[in-house]
């Protein structure tokens, strides 16, 4: 572990300078730029180098708390977008009553999630969340009828 004493004098001086407007906006007492380059002995222009440095790499350490938004899936193509929901419409014709219901809460046969992790695998290469949307089922109950691993 790194202390103070153990960092180049130009990053010392570089972490001061970063922190002199945040001292002065808190009303806490704060040195000059000059008389931080003077205890630390540290090359102005370095020392200013090294403050720059830090302002830029502030915005990548103060991330939010938790997990990083996932990237934006790769929608499907427009042609297995098509094939998906043809394949939807034409087993819902074929079984009518599999699944009943609103948009709000909808109930399903024992046929319906057979044909839709059917799709799943037919389908390897559609990321699950736009399998979700073209067989109309809520992401968490398609990843509950997915078998356990």
């Amino acid at each position: 572990m790194h202390t103070l004493s153990d960092l180049p004098t130009s990053l010392v001086a570089g972490l001061l300078l970063a922190a002199v407007p945040h001292l002065e906006r808190l009303g806490l007492p704060r040195p000059t730029g000059s008389a931080i380059i003077d205890a630390t002995g540290a090359s102005r222009t370095t020392a200013y180098k090294v403050r720059g440095a830090v302002f830029e790499a502030l915005p990548g350490l103060l991330r939010p708390p938790g997990r990083p938004p996932a990237p934006a899936l790769e929608p499907p193509s427009d042609e297995v977008r098509v094939k998906l929901h043809q394949q939807v419409i034409t087993f819902l014709f074929d079984h009518p009553g599999c699944v009943s219901g609103t948009s709000l809460r909808r109930h399903y046969g024992t046929r319906y999630p057979v044909f839709v992790l059917d799709l799943c695998a037919e389908h390897r290469e559609v990321p699950l969340a736009h399998l979700a949307e073209a067989t109309h089922v809520p992401l968490s109950t398609l990843k509950d009828w997915l078998p356990r691993s």
